[in-house]
């Protein structure tokens, strides 16, 4: 018989082939290339997640060191107003030496509490401080009225009056005689503006900054004597007999004096509503009217019957 041909098995061909595409070159070059990308792109998240915590990192820190430099400045000019405020109750009182000409003590600080107040209030603005919008009245105020709950009368009460006789006197006018504008240093510079060996707009910004500020501390002395007489129409009464016996007053003074007892008896005050009967009766500071005597000692006899122990 002839030769015969074995045939040859297909599983093992196909296993050698296999086989040898998995030792090719070209696999394992493949394969230690998807392993470098893939360690690739773990080396750059792991880097990124850092860039991220540390660019976190930074964020925080500004947003805490930007808080804390608010929180700083916030308690300091809080402090700067309370200084201000202590400092300008301090002595202030109508001096019992000068009482005749009702010469107020250590007024000059008052112009410049008021002065100091206002810068302060204007910072607050400027750096967005959440109680930006408290006015400086009602900050003197709420001292006045928490220094008396608190029984301290005995500093409270002769600066109280002091105020409201600095806030009504028609012979004195406290920014007047304080200004800034009335200062030996602001008359040099106007003088070397006038020769000029000084810029002439520079001082007339500062003049009018000067007067602008002015005008802001006269609406809150206006402010304060209307918000103190408010809640102490007594004090206003006791002003206004102060007033009253100025041994050389002119018809201004008890023009002032009557008015403190209007508005002391518009707040319902016993005193002020007798001294306004009385000043109806005589004519002292406003023109004699019995008929408005009459009605006010209408509301004078309704409020004494409105209270049972007087009845």
């Amino acid at each position: 018989m002839g030769n015969t041909v074995k045939p040859v098995s297909t599983s093992s061909s196909t296993n050698s082939n296999s086989f040898a595409q998995a030792v090719s070159p070209a696999s394992v070059h493949a394969d230690k290339f998807s392993y470098s990308s893939s360690k690739t792109v773990r080396s750059a998240s792991r880097k990124s997640n850092i860039l991220d915590k540390i660019s976190k990192y930074f964020k925080s820190s500004t947003k805490i060191c930007s808080n804390w430099r608010l929180r700083h400045k916030t308690n300091s000019l809080n402090k700067s107003e309370s200084k201000a405020i202590n400092k300008m109750l301090q002595g202030l009182r109508i001096d019992r030496k000068f009482s005749n000409e009702l010469k107020i003590d250590n007024s000059k600080r008052v112009y410049e509490c008021l002065k100091k107040l206002h810068t302060i209030r204007a910072e607050k603005l400027d750096r967005k401080i959440n109680d930006e919008n408290v006015p400086v009245v009602d900050v003197l105020i709420g001292v006045f009225n928490s220094s008396i709950n608190l029984k301290r009368d005995s500093n409270t009460m002769p600066a109280l009056r002091a105020l409201i006789a600095l806030a009504v006197r028609p012979d004195f006018d406290l920014v007047d005689r304080y200004s800034d504008c009335k200062t030996r240093y602001h008359r040099m510079l106007e003088g070397l503006a006038r020769i000029r060996l000084m810029p002439s707009s520079y001082v007339e910004g500062r003049t009018k900054k000067i007067e602008a500020q002015d005008e802001q501390i006269r609406n809150s002395l206006h402010e304060l004597r209307t918000g103190l007489i408010e809640l102490f129409p007594h004090q206003a009464v006791a002003v206004g007999d102060r007033f009253h016996a100025l041994a050389d007053r002119t018809p201004e003074h008890e023009e002032t004096a009557f008015n403190l007892f209007r508005q002391a008896a518009d707040h319902n005050d016993f005193n002020g509503m007798t001294r306004v009967i009385r000043a109806y009766r005589d004519g002292d500071g406003v023109d004699a009217d019995l008929q408005k005597m009459a009605e006010w000692s209408a509301k004078l006899d309704a409020k004494i019957l409105a209270i049972p122990e007087l009845v």
